[in-house]
């Protein structure tokens, strides 16, 4: 069975988004539950289009960068990034404002435009992606 957890946040403080996150979390098992010390994980911050986090159109900076901490917390290496429907990854980084935190938690932007293709021969119904 699958658990959401809901957590109020009154606005997008810093330090209010984090504690409503790490309080989310823990409810669900807490942040090593989900991750290991270097174990590879990708946020994916839903850009649909670059727009800036006042327009509320993408997940808002102050959120990954809560969820971003949490998980270096535990030794986590991350890296991040969309296939944003308009404009490039890099742009969509730029506008909603997730740049500068990423560079400051030294987090890499994941590339969404050069593809490789791979193969799973286990797959019951697609074996290449």
């Amino acid at each position: 069975m699958s658990r959401v957890v809901l957590v109020r946040c009154e606005n997008y403080n810093d330090e209010h988004v984090k504690n409503a996150v790490i309080k989310g979390i823990d409810i669900l098992g807490g942040p090593s539950k989900f991750a290991a010390p270097n174990d590879k994980i990708l946020l994916k911050p839903n850009w649909l289009t670059a727009d800036p986090p006042d327009k509320c159109v993408t997940t808002h900076p102050a959120i990954f960068k809560a969820v971003a901490e949490i998980f270096q917390s535990v030794g986590a290496r991350l890296c991040y990034g969309d296939s944003p429907a308009f404009q490039s990854p890099g742009s969509a980084s730029k506008n909603t404002g997730f740049v500068a935190t990423a560079d400051e938690l030294k987090i890499p932007l994941a590339d969404f435009v050069t593809g490789k293709e791979v193969s799973y021969k286990e797959g019951h119904q697609n074996k290449k992606f």
